[in-house]
């Protein structure tokens, strides 16, 4: 094995991928993403969350578009509403792409070259 290489119980890693991650990433970091994500998820079934705020907007286009009945208040102006959805759509992808990034840094553990298990 790899000076490089460390066996754990979760199999064989990166050491020096390994010792980096040791010195400024806690395995706390995947629970505050856990977190996050239940916070969001909520906020999406919320009254006003994004759920709400995406049929809202399917039925003004679908007035506007189909010509059907009016079904939705109208307390802003349709463009105004997609530019509110775009708006937490992105607040969305930033966080996913934060958590990209840290989940990139645990994916980066793996080992370099082959394992002796992985040869012919």
């Amino acid at each position: 094995m790899s000076e490089d290489l460390v066996q754990t119980p979760y199999g064989t890693l990166s050491r020096s991928a390994l010792e980096a991650l040791q010195d400024d990433y806690g395995a706390s970091e995947l629970l505050r993403m856990v977190e996050e994500f239940d916070q969001s998820a909520q906020a999406f079934q919320d009254e006003g969350g994004l759920r709400s705020q995406l049929l809202t907007l399917h039925g003004m286009l679908h007035a506007v578009i189909d010509n059907a009945q009016v079904t939705v208040a109208a307390d802003q102006s349709l463009p105004d509403l997609a530019s509110d959805v775009m708006d937490e759509i992105q607040d969305i992808r930033d966080m996913f792409e934060r958590w990209t990034g840290m989940l990139s840094r645990i994916r980066d553990l793996s080992s370099p070259e082959p394992l002796d298990r992985d040869l012919p």
